[in-house]
Parts: C-alpha cells; sequence; structure tokens
C-alpha cells in the first residue's frame, strides 16, 4: 500500500501538493492531514465530489504500507499518525518538498526536493512531463497552491518553474475567479479580536537598522488563520519582518513573515522546533 501525507495546519500548497501527487502516483491514497486550515476546508466541501478521495487515518491500516509520499515536508513530526511509518527504515519514502533543508529533515530514499516557491509546482512538472491528464478544477486548486505560498508570485521565494507551472495550469482551465475567492476569504469575528489584539501588543524593534515588528496575544480557544493574521500586521504596520506568539489552550503558536530577502525567518524559528521557508515559517511550543 501506498500512502501520500502532508503537513498538520494544511494550507493550499501542502492539500494541492497532495492531489497532484495523486495524479502522479495513481496507487497511492491521500490520506487526510488532522487539522486543515479554514479557506482549504471551503474548497473541499465544496467540491469534494470533483476531486480524488480522501481516506481518514482511521481507515488505513498502517501495517500494510510499504511507501510513504510526503508533500511540502521533509519533516516526520509535522506529518501527525503518519511519523511512526516515515520513520520505519523499512518503508519507502518519498518527498516533494519546496522548504530550505533544516537539521530536523529526514533523508528519502528519493528526494524531488527544490527550492521553488510551492511544493505543487514540482508535482504540476512531474505531471507536465508525464503528460497526465487532469481536470479544470484539478488545475484550479493546483494553481491556489501556488498561488498562495508564493503570494501571487509576489514573494521573494517565487522562481521562474511557479510561474510557468501556473502558465501550464491556466492553459488546462485554471479559474483564477475561483483561486482568488478562496484566497481572500473575509475574517471571522474570532480572527478580528486576534488582529485587534496582535496590533494593540506590537512592538517595534530596531536590529542592524533594520525594522522587526514583534506581537504576542493569548485566546481561550484555537483560532485558525494566524499566518493570515500575520501577514495583514505587516502590512497594516508597513514593516516587512514579523513575529507573532498567540497562546492558545495548552500550546502556544508562534508565526514570522518576511519580505526581505536578506532575513531567513525559518532558520529563527528552527531553534523553538520550527521550520518553513525563508519568507514564511510557524512553529508550535507545548506550554
Amino acid at each position: 500500500m501506498e500512502i501520500i501525507v502532508t503537513h498538520v495546519s494544511t494550507d493550499f500548497d501542502a492539500f494541492a501538493g497532495m492531489v497532484a501527487a495523486g495524479k502522479v502516483y495513481s496507487e497511492a491514497m491521500i490520506m487526510l492531514p488532522t487539522a486543515i486550515n479554514s479557506n482549504v476546508r471551503k474548497f473541499l466541501s465544496l467540491y469534494e465530489d470533483e476531486l480524488p478521495q480522501v481516506t481518514q487515518p482511521g481507515d488505513i491500516d498502517l501495517s500494510k504500507v510499504k511507501k510513504v509520499i510526503m508533500v511540502d515536508t521533509r519533516i516526520a513530526s509535522r506529518t501527525g499518525r503518519a511519523e511512526q511509518l516515515i520513520l520505519d527504515p523499512d518503508i519507502e519514502v518519498i518527498a516533494y518538498d519546496h522548504h530550505i533543508k533544516t537539521g530536523r529533515d529526514l533523508r528519502p530514499d528519493r528526494d524531488f526536493s527544490r527550492e521553488t516557491g510551492a511544493a505543487t509546482t514540482i508535482l504540476v512538472e512531474k505531471i507536465r512531463e508525464k503528460e497526465i491528464d487532469i481536470s479544470s478544477l484539478e488545475a484550479t486548486f493546483f494553481l491556489a497552491g501556488i498561488y498562495e505560498d508564493t503570494g501571487s508570485f509576489t514573494f521573494p521565494g517565487t522562481a521562474p518553474e511557479d510561474l510557468a507551472a501556473a502558465a501550464y495550469l491556466m492553459e488546462k482551465g485554471a479559474s483564477l475567479f475561483v483561486v482568488l475567492k478562496f484566497l481572500n476569504l473575509s475574517l471571522t469575528e474570532q480572527q478580528h479580536q486576534l488582529l485587534e489584539k496582535l496590533i494593540i501588543n506590537s512592538r517595534k524593534i530596531n536590529v542592524n537598522e533594520t525594522e522587526i515588528i514583534l506581537s504576542s496575544a493569548e485566546m481561550p480557544e484555537y483560532v485558525e488563520g494566524l499566518s493570515v493574521l500575520t501577514r495583514k500586521l505587516s502590512q497594516i504596520e508597513e514593516v516587512s519582518i514579523v513575529f507573532c506568539w498567540v497562546k492558545m489552550k495548552e500550546k502556544t503558536y508562534a508565526v514570522a513573515r518576511s519580505d526581505d530577502i536578506d532575513v531567513d525567518v525559518s532558520r529563527i524559528l528552527e531553534a523553538i522546533g520550527g521550520g518553513g521557508h525563508p519568507q514564511a515559517a510557524s512553529a508550535v511550543v507545548d506550554d
């Protein structure tokens, strides 16, 4: 048995990448992540009948798994229930990731990772290379993954391959209208409350003549979308580097954003067990 997995707190790039991997590895089962970002959930709830089947972790007999395809991460601990399989030396592991290597990355048996703006880009290249048919909805889903992780091709980590993949997906019928609809969802009441706290608690520091925003907050319940709120805080304060820490229940969530090509926030959050790429990183710390 083959399964396709990604990291928890699954964004569009991670989930679209899994679906794209399912086109390349047609015999593999896509394992539903334990936590999915709200905009991805809304997309799936609307179009689930037109997308490949996703399997609940509890419905997979892990003892029969012989191959694991990792998408958008090479860190086993970020994959939830799949971690034990990935660390099993008797199971073949294949990786498709676009993040810079860290000390926590495993060494997969086959590694197709490259430093593109999105993991989906690497898999779309495989689809194109193998001339695999995709529907217009699948093309739209894949384009959403690339758009989200490249910041609509504005993030410094955006690569020529991302633009080429997007052009190919447009040729296959991808809808920009649908992509932008799901990437620009309005904030919930809880998200508004958290953003207000982050604005009030934010402070600017200067490091080597570079302005950085630090902010923290506490919420009684888990609030999705801290990455989106961190980006909004950066835009409101007009500062290119932002670090946010939010305590929610028994965990503290850290998210960092950088539009400065010289500041790699993934290296900084790696110190507390986090990861990501130079422009966007996150970590979760148990209290």
